[in-house]
């Protein structure tokens, strides 16, 4: 149900994408109030329902679903219908595919003058890599974000480049859309999860732009003794943030190491592994409950390092009540809180393939015996026809 007091309450997105990045945008969109129709293909459709139940059910809750084949001149023209009130398309297929649908923003601008178009793909609309095909480890090694200073690259277990990007595209067509609300126009939107990765990973790596390795000027700074994660006496872990001088000072007294900060050389620069393992040695002693209190009445940034299956036991995250569990598995607020959101149900489910197929398009002025004729043809696709 609209929440009209919701900041993109009455504006109508069509999402034509698929797996995380596009989801990931539509849904921060929704939760501040844009209605989301995700249009799926009438064959796998999003096949995230399958490969990650769980996370599509997080990204696609609230959604309505309608199942199109946009191979067919039926599919593309129902497509057409439902832009004729909507504000926004968001798509991720490779460059090239959307266009040789016919259905590319140049075929659409004329027609769609207000439309805002957006593309999140792996490498951008331009460029030698456009047509490549890739995920997330291969945008993230072209946009320098594996870099750890070796010769060898290791893959960041979360999506960096997929999820930046899903940030990047929700900003810009919040953007576009405000500006299209005061001069009338839409705009195309190019998203590169490469440029995106980039973006994140390079502003505390500037300084090694173009430095002579052989010199030691890696991408990777040296691990700094007092930051990072350390195990405690119980096997859980916590981590620690001692980076300026006032912290590393209150670390180095907590632990019983008040002489460090008086030496001259620093000696997290002069021997830095032997730092580390004696802070690891010291933090063994005690439990991570019995660490974390001592911690903050020193003021050092210690917090505990939660298993994934714990975050939702976390006081922190459960105060701030952005994440939950109800019947319908995993739900998730917008990350910021706005007074305008706290109020609003989140508790809804994801759609099933198509489950809103012929309502969506029925509101769209499409009649009846046009539909049924569609469906006998494969052009659309409602959940009720795929349990036959």
């Amino acid at each position: 149900m609209e929440n009209k007091d919701q900041p993109l309450s009455g504006i109508k997105i069509l999402d034509l994408s698929r797996l995380l990045p596009g989801p990931y945008a539509s849904m921060l969109l929704r939760q501040l109030g844009a209605e989301v129709i995700k249009v799926e293909d009438t064959g796998l459709g999003d096949y995230m329902r399958s490969f990650r139940p769980a996370a599509y059910t997080l990204l696609n809750a609230g959604n309505q679903s309608v199942a199109l084949n946009l191979k067919t001149d039926e599919g593309c023209a129902f497509l057409r219908a439902l832009l004729a009130d909507t504000d926004v398309l968001l798509e991720s297929f490779r460059p090239g595919v959307m266009e040789r649908l016919g259905m590319g923003y140049d075929a659409l601008k004329s027609d769609f003058p207000q439309l805002v178009y957006c593309s999140i793909s792996g490498f951008g609309q331009t460029g030698p890599y456009r047509d490549w095909p890739g995920h997330d480890a291969n945008y993230m090694g072209v946009a320098g974000a594996l870099d750890n200073g070796s010769k060898t690259g290791e893959t960041n277990p979360l999506p960096v480049a997929d999820e930046s990007s899903a940030l990047f595209a929700a900003l810009s067509i919040v953007s576009a859309v405000y500006r299209c609300q005061k001069t009338g126009e839409g705009e195309r939107i190019d998203v590169s999860m490469t440029d995106s990765a980039a973006a994140i990973a390079l502003p505390m790596r500037a300084a090694h732009i173009g430095a002579d390795d052989e010199k030691g000027q890696t991408a990777q700074t040296h691990a700094m003794p007092g930051y990072g994660a350390y195990p405690c006496e119980d096997g859980k872990w916590l981590t620690l943030g001692a980076i300026e001088p006032q912290f590393w000072k209150g670390l180095c007294e907590v632990i019983g190491h008040e002489d460090w900060p008086t030496q001259n050389p620093d000696p997290r620069e002069s021997n830095p592994k032997h730092i580390d393992a004696e802070i690891k040695k010291a933090l063994k002693t005690k439990r991570r409950d019995d660490w974390i209190p001592l911690f903050e009445q020193a003021d050092v940034p210690a917090a505990p390092l939660n298993q994934t299956r714990d975050i939702l036991d976390d006081p922190q995250i459960q105060a701030r009540q952005r994440f939950f569990q109800d019947a319908n598995g995993l739900q998730m607020r917008y990350p910021v809180m706005m007074g305008v959101n706290e109020n609003t149900p989140s508790n809804t489910q994801a759609p099933a393939q198509g489950e809103h197929t012929l309502e969506v398009l029925r509101r769209s002025g499409i009649d009846d015996e046009t539909l049924q004729n569609a469906l006998r043809s494969g052009a659309i696709r409602t959940n009720e026809i795929q349990t036959d």
